[in-house]
């Protein structure tokens, strides 16, 4: 009785184990502005995202500039989404989703421009650096 009590105890806390593993490997990792310059680490099927604020209402916006490998990571998602302060002119967040599909590194370059106003140099520029392991 005691020994099947015993199995019993370790089985399930085995589950536990595994639940809690699984569970935090699934969580989607969020990434800002404070961010750049640093390493993204990820595993092969991890998500994550990179939010930055901006103001659309300016003209400003932010772009992903080319260069990504996307054999290492795939953009999911690219959406702003305005503040909900109900006045004119607010600031919103800017929110890329990815996914890291294959082993390797790449740099993910954000520029926040005026599409129409070239060749002028980007307000801003973030770059981060993205290993997959």
């Amino acid at each position: 009785m005691r020994r099947t009590l015993v199995i019993s105890l370790v089985f399930v806390l085995g589950i536990v184990a595994v639940l809690i593993y699984v569970g935090c490997s699934l969580r989607t990792a969020n990434y800002t502005e404070a961010d750049s310059g640093k390493t993204i680490e990820a595993s092969v099927g991890q998500q994550f995202t990179i939010t930055l604020r901006g103001n659309a209402t300016t003209g400003y916006v932010w772009q992903m500039a080319k260069g990504t490998d996307s054999k290492v990571v795939k953009k999911i998602s690219d959406k702003y989404t305005a503040d909900n302060t109900g006045r004119v002119g607010s600031g919103g967040d800017h929110v890329w989703s990815y996914k890291a599909i294959a082993a390797g590194e790449t740099t993910i370059t954000l520029n926040y421009l005026r599409t129409w106003d070239k060749p002028v140099a980007p307000a801003n520029t973030l770059k981060y650096k993205i290993k997959v392991q």
